[in-house]
């Protein structure tokens, strides 16, 4: 996530007061209640049937996929939520500017796991295999046991704060993306540096890895998306995507797709083989910082300045607000 690009963009940050944790069930929360200002995050729960949103106003927002509507709200970071994952069906892990990681419980709302280390923002995170990997404004890269909480490694090596982390399963790699506008790959097991690739001109705000073909995605502050063959470290396409920054980038499952979203406020999908463009939408008039795809690919969920949470079915070109 690109939670530092937001700060040099706007020249603040927005830190909460809240210490402890709550969750508000269905029925408790009305649509008026939704984010109020920024929304850093989007993610979308393995069955398709949950959303979850994180913002500036450092609450989570549970969300009905079907219907759109809030079905619940996380507290307990004290500050901007800037990363959002489901572990299953069941648990959600966040990153905040609070400095930590939160491991929770949806359907009780419980905070399960707090995870500290990272000395300042924590900008992204990426799940694999009981292990959490997060990147943040220190300049590190952490491993925490996700059931433990337990740090298994602190990775450090980027000359700019960590904006985007990933897992490339398969390859015993992890992957890293930076403001210092390197991507930088560490061996999984020791943390010690393998390789690095530079390209972009701008800040690394997202990456990607589709196991599959075995290509990383990194998208920049440049506009552009580039897809990387990891295992001859070349620069294999790039596509200038967005007019502005690119700030998410997600794999469309179960196909040869990918999904970016810019400051443009635009949402474009791609054709990997080809780098083809398959659908464009229109302009939501203000910036988009997250983007998912629904598992089976009919439907693509967004978030955005000013709490602009929406979604778009695939081949439609208006992105519906909730």
């Amino acid at each position: 996530m690109i939670s530092g690009l937001q700060s040099k963009l706007t020249r603040r940050s927005l830190m909460g007061a809240a210490a402890g944790f709550a969750f508000a069930p269905l029925g408790a929360i009305g649509a008026e209640r939704a984010h109020r200002s920024i929304v850093n995050c989007v993610a979308v729960s393995p069955d398709g049937a949950s959303v979850a949103t994180g913002g500036w106003d450092t609450t989570i927002m549970l969300w009905d996929a079907a219907r759109h509507v809030v079905t619940g709200r996380l507290t307990g970071h004290a500050g901007s939520v800037s990363d959002l994952s489901f572990a299953g069906t069941g648990e959600l892990v966040s990153a905040s500017w609070d400095t930590t990681l939160r491991r929770w419980d949806i359907a009780s709302g419980t905070s399960l796991t707090t995870y500290k280390g990272h000395r300042e923002n924590v900008s992204s995170l990426a799940l694999s295999a009981g292990r959490i990997l997060s990147g943040g404004w220190d300049r590190t890269a952490r491993l925490w046991d996700r059931e433990s909480g337990d740090q298994l490694l602190e990775i450090e090596g980027h000359d700019g704060q960590i904006l985007a982390v990933e897992f490339l399963t398969g390859s015993g790699l992890l992957a890293t993306g930076s403001y210092d506008m390197t991507i930088r790959l560490w061996n999984d097991a020791d943390g010690s540096a393998t390789g690095m690739l530079a390209g972009h001109e701008r800040s690394v705000n997202c990456l990607h890895w589709k196991p599959a073909s075995g290509i990383l995605f990194s998208g920049s502050t440049d506009g552009n998306v580039i897809f990387w063959d990891v295992n001859n470290m070349r620069e294999i396409r790039r596509i200038l995507a967005h007019d502005g920054f690119v700030t998410s980038i997600a794999a469309v499952p179960e196909r040869d797709e990918l999904i970016s979203v810019g400051g443009d406020g635009v949402l474009r999908r791609w054709d990997i083989a080809s780098g083809r463009r398959l659908q464009e939408t229109l302009p939501v008039g203000r910036p988009l910082w997250s983007c998912a795809a629904a598992p089976d690919g009919s439907a693509f969920h967004v978030a955005g300045h000013d709490g602009f949470v929406g979604s778009v079915g695939r081949n439609a070109d208006r992105i519906e607000a909730w």
